[in-house]
């Protein structure tokens, strides 16, 4: 992101994003503050182990969607179910194109069917369909690494924490977000973002 704002000779910018793109967004401004006019972000994800175990492991997101979660389960028996992001990550990078594409397909659908309250067939579909391979391994390799971060509570490190306290900034939390920090974001005393925004679908 810092090579893009240079090459475009843009002096600050407002950072914009969502889910993972909201991991990105936190990542460069505790890294470029400077660069920072403000900040938005929706859907937060921090890549901490609790809100991976929240949608991928559960108890979570299961309770909300358990028929989506039958299918999810699927492809992992049941004796490799206490790791299933490490059970999916071993079949993702399978050398046997069927169980990779199996696995991948599977992980992809249970992002789509839980990305709405209500279930929507094409985007489960579009899920399913060639993304879902770019999207489940790239996911998967990124979860099984930490996000390649020195430390599971990197992004909320207070010294990080720190570095963007002054920047404007507004979250938007959905409340029925199924891909969200657990438990829920700290008190606004430690919270650097006041603007809490929860909105109903």
């Amino acid at each position: 992101m810092e090579a893009l704002r240079s090459l475009l000779g843009i002096e600050k910018w407002l950072v914009f994003g969502g889910s993972w793109g909201s991991t990105l967004a936190l990542a460069y401004a505790q890294t470029h503050p400077e660069r920072c006019t403000h900040l938005v972000l929706r859907g937060i994800f921090t890549i901490r182990k609790e809100e991976i175990d929240y949608f991928y492991q559960g108890p979570g997101s299961n309770f909300v969607f358990p028929d989506a979660w039958e299918h999810y389960l699927a492809p992992i028996p049941e004796a490799e179910r206490k790791d299933l992001v490490g059970a999916y990550h071993k079949r993702l990078t399978s050398e046997d194109p069927a169980v990779r594409a199996e696995a991948c397909k599977a992980w992809a659908i249970w992002e789509g069917r839980t990305s709405k309250l209500l279930p929507d067939q094409d985007l489960i579909d579009s899920f399913g369909g060639p993304m879902a391979e770019s999207l489940a391994r790239i996911e998967a390799h990124y979860f099984v690494n930490g996000g390649f971060f020195g430390h599971d509570n990197h992004l909320l490190h207070p010294a990080r924490v720190d570095r963007i306290r002054g920047i404007p900034a507004v979250i938007v939390q959905g409340r029925y977000d199924m891909v969200r920090t657990n438990p829920p974001p700290p008190p606004k005393k430690a919270n650097p973002y006041p603007n809490l925004a929860p909105l109903n679908p």
